[in-house]
Parts: structure tokens; sequence; C-alpha cells
């Protein structure tokens, strides 16, 4: 398959992005039986909510943050690390959708869609991790594997004939580290968020969201969702600007490129000052 059968969601409309996060597989993006099928009750859950008034929908979401384990929380051993395992969690599905719901109203999706145009202005740097929607009879998860694929692996073996060295990274423990209020930062701009904490903007709205399913803390997201997948990508696709802006002022001339798959980083360059530099 290749990657033109397809779509990145931030190519989709609100509506197609709402429909696709809706999605069984979107909900949970790890493996579970087959039998396991929340989809019927997330759509049955989104027409509910559109009849309710939107302050009484908003006050659900707050009020769950006063609760203890809104979400249900699994564990799954780690492939190739003995007696390491991965948490993997499915969100409570009212918080799920309402998050949904918000994230796709079509002013929100188009500031969010902008912001990743913003993100990517720097060519060298490269994010290769985007949610991608199946055009095809294929799933959304062999997809994004076949993109994986096709884009890190084969652009790999490319930069390898151009680069001298391959410098490797990534960030430890990403999903559990993350600040919650990092996320409006990223879409508004940090001075904006800080200085208007209660602004009615989608990224304070996001924080709240995240707060909500697990007890009012501001540190770590849910992993398992490729909803929350996404929201991990505006984040980091703050940090590749602020890393592009940080390497034009140490060195406008310096030869590099990066590829970033989530919170893996290769990185090739031609000398290791500039490797660690990077």
């Amino acid at each position: 398959m290749s990657k033109q059968k397809s779509t990145e969601i931030t190519e989709l409309s609100a509506d197609e992005a709402k429909a696709f996060f809706l999605k069984n597989k979107s909900y949970i993006n790890f493996e579970l039986p087959d039998y396991f099928d929340f989809e019927p009750l997330l759509k049955k859950l989104d027409k509910q909510l559109k009849n309710a008034q939107l302050g009484h929908r908003w006050k659900i979401a707050c009020k769950a943050k006063n609760h203890e384990n809104v979400n249900y929380t699994l564990l799954e051993p780690k492939k190739g690390s003995k007696g390491a395992w991965r948490t993997q969690e499915l969100i409570h599905p009212v918080l799920y959708v309402l998050f949904v719901d918000k994230i796709t109203e079509k002013k929100h999706w188009k500031l969010i869609t902008d912001k990743f145009v913003e993100f990517r202005k720097n060519e060298k740097i490269k994010c290769l991790s985007i949610p991608r929607k199946s055009e095809t009879q294929e799933s959304d998860k062999a997809v994004q594997i076949l993109n994986w694929l096709e884009e890190v692996e084969q652009q790999s073996i490319e930069l390898a004939l151009d680069y001298k060295l391959l410098f490797k990274t990534d960030i430890a423990n990403f999903y559990s580290s993350i600040y919650t209020h990092s996320i409006p930062w990223a879409i508004h701009g940090k001075e904006v968020s800080k200085n208007d904490k209660k602004a009615k903007n989608i990224g304070n709205n996001i924080d709240t969201l995240l707060q909500s399913m697990h007890y009012g803390q501001t540190n770590g997201i849910p992993t398992g969702s490729t909803l929350c997948d996404f929201v991990s990508e505006i984040l980091l696709g703050s940090v590749d600007a602020e890393l592009a802006q940080k390497l034009s002022e140490a060195d406008s001339k310096m030869n590099y490129k990066i590829l970033r798959y989530r919170d893996d980083y290769r990185i090739f360059v031609n000398s290791h000052e500039d490797g660690e530099t990077v």
C-alpha cells in the first residue's frame, strides 16, 4: 500500500475528523478481542449529548475532575522487555465524546490544522507520525505501520547516502510526563495562555478535559487512543518549531535533517558536534 491510499487527518474536514475519532479503532488503538466494539456506544452518546445544553455538557466534564479512576486502566507487557509493562487507558466514553465534539468544532479544527502548517515550516524537521485515515479496506493501524515503513525507514536509507552520522534519541516517559497546561501554550502561545488562564478557547478546553480524566492532575495524558496520539502531536509540533528556531540561532548554516515519529528522533548530521548540538 502506498501513502496515497491514506489521508493524514489534518487534511480531513471537521466532520470527517469527527467520524474518524468516533470509530472503535480510534477509541482503542491497542489490541483487544474483536468482540469489544465501542462504536455504537460512542455514536449513541454523541446524539444524546447534542441534545443537552452546552453548559450542562461542560458541567459533566468539570465534575469528572473530582472523581478518581474515571478512566479504565489496563496493563500489557512491553514487547521485547521482560517484566516491563505498558499502561493503556479506556477513556470514559462520555468524556471521550465531549473531547471529540470540542476538538472537531469547525473553528477549533481549522485553528489546530493551521497550527500544523506553521509547525512544519522548517523542512529540515519532518514529522511522520500524524494519524492517518485509510482510504481502502486496510485498517487505519495497518496504514500507519506501512506509512512508517515508507517514510521513516526508506527516508533513513536515502539520508544515509547524504549524511555520515545518525543520532537517535527520544523523550523518556513521554505521555506520563506531559504537562497539560503546555497544550494551550502550543496552540495559543505561552504568554497569551498564561495571561488568561480562564479563556474559553480550545487549548484550555483540552487542558480541562485531560485533567478531568486524571482526577484533576496536570501531569500525564491517557495512552491508547488515536485522539490522544493526535493531541500529543500538537505539543510535539510546537517542540519541532522551537527546536528549529533554537538551531537557527545556534548556527543558521548547520547541515542536518531530523525525522520524528512521535517522541522518537532520528538526527542525520555530518559531524559529532552538530549531532550533540541538536
